[in-house]
């Protein structure tokens, strides 16, 4: 929990003071500049509420425990969409609105998992005497988590490096690509829900020594990841345009964001092999 919080809060930090530089590293178009510099500030203030809720959202899935997660993003959910309307048209505010609806959303998530996890008395839950560093336990997670962590920063620099060059083009084909990129966040996050699955269940037979099951839920989580990516690849490329007016009523985003999606949508599934094995590996 603290090691959680303490990398929001650094992360969080350098987000804030190093936007402008950031932002402009990846050579945001200037009209666009602003509005995203200020949407990025307020949207790194949530940095350690999302650290919280990863922490409590790792240990109750280790524990077999994924529907109390999933009830709390639902309710964090319901409520970002209606702040949402409630800042942007009622208050008239614009990135500054957006941005704060999200972090609300998130600390809302972070209290909602540490009131659970202070009520629960069995081994997964908090006592708040004994959150601290305890000797021999901290390295071995950070041996475990930093490189995790590069992993998933790999791919974030990639994709920081591709927006870079999309920043190259005019802004229809810049806001094309974001409201398109929104389906890659559905599509990963729905198949990251089976390798967390994956990682659970290869932890727990690893610790009972039963290697058959282990394979046995590995090639379950790829499976059922490869088929719904699969799937929902299909449907976006089928339905793109409904959900891209979601984003935009302007027709020329809309026929950027197909470009960029008619492309996509036949890898989704595809990368089911590789981080399905990321997940049976880290378990």
């Amino acid at each position: 929990l603290l090691l959680c919080v303490l990398t929001g809060v650094i992360i969080s930090g350098l987000c804030i003071f190093s936007a402008e530089w950031m932002l402009r590293l990846i050579r945001t178009r200037d009209d666009l500049l602003e509005g995203a510099e200020l949407y990025f500030r307020i949207y790194a203030l949530g940095m350690p509420a999302m650290g919280v809720f990863n922490f409590g959202n790792g240990v109750m899935s280790a524990n077999g425990d994924t529907r109390r997660p999933l009830m709390y993003l639902l309710t964090a959910g319901i409520l970002n969409v209606i702040m949402n309307l409630f800042f942007v048209i009622v208050c008239n505010m614009a990135e500054d609105g957006v941005a704060l609806s999200s972090i609300i959303s998130q600390y809302i998530t972070a209290v909602l998992i540490l009131v659970h996890m202070f009520r629960d008395k069995s081994a997964c839950g908090l006592r708040l005497r004994s959150i601290r560093f305890w000797r021999g336990c901290s390295v071995p997670i950070l041996v475990l988590g930093i490189p995790a962590g590069i992993q998933n920063a790999i791919f974030a620099v990639a994709n920081l490096f591709i927006q870079r060059s999309v920043n190259y083009f005019d802004t229809v084909m810049v806001n094309g690509n974001s409201a398109a990129s929104n389906a890659d966040t559905l599509i990963y996050n729905m198949m990251s829900a089976f390798y967390t699955a994956c990682s659970t269940f290869m932890g727990q037979n690893w610790g009972a020594g039963n290697k058959d099951r282990m394979m046995k839920s590995y090639y379950i989580s790829l499976g059922y990841s490869f088929i719904i990516a699969a799937v929902l690849g299909v449907g976006f490329l089928l339905c793109g345009e409904p959900f891209l007016y979601i984003f935009t009523n302007d027709a020329d985003v809309v026929a950027a964001g197909m470009e960029r999606m008619q492309i996509m949508c036949f890898s989704y599934c595809i990368s089911a092999f590789m981080d399905c094995t990321i997940a049976a590996c880290r378990g």
